[in-house]
């Protein structure tokens, strides 16, 4: 078997690790450290609370047999939560969410092309995730 470990070399190799932690130590480098306070916080602008959000969504309510189909763009639109089978296989779950996909992307072609206030209840849901600010692109 061919290994670059030489297990000989090893005492020497962990007595030189433990010298160069020591005079880190002695030097004050790691033993100068200080814990993070509670308001050294991360900074997170406010155009990226939408996408901040979506991803804390993903794991706290996703599993391995779920996900979110949401708009490619906006993360803040989850249009549905899918549900797979335990077990399925990986063409069982692309027919579910190929289903579900064209399901919504004629949604809104509907809300789209459809006058106001002629809308079902479920395009009109499917509206609404898009607040006052939706709009038809291109």
């Amino acid at each position: 078997m061919n290994s670059t470990w030489n297990s000989s070399r090893w005492p020497g190799r962990f007595r030189a690790l433990k010298l160069a932690a020591l005079a880190l130590l002695a030097a004050g480098t790691l033993g100068s450290a200080r814990p993070a306070a509670a308001d050294d916080v991360m900074p997170r602008p406010p155009q990226l609370e939408r996408d901040v959000q979506f991803w804390i969504r993903v794991y706290t309510q996703v599993d391995t047999n779920s996900g979110f189909l949401h708009d490619e763009y906006n993360l803040g639109v989850v249009y549905e939560t899918l549900h797979f089978p335990p077990n399925s296989s990986s063409s069982e779950r692309e027919h579910v969410v190929e289903t579900a996909r064209v399901r919504i992307a004629a949604a809104l072609r509907r809300i789209a092309d459809a006058p106001e206030g002629s809308l079902t209840a479920e395009d009109q849901h499917i509206k609404d995730m898009w607040g006052p600010g939706g709009r038809r692109r291109g």
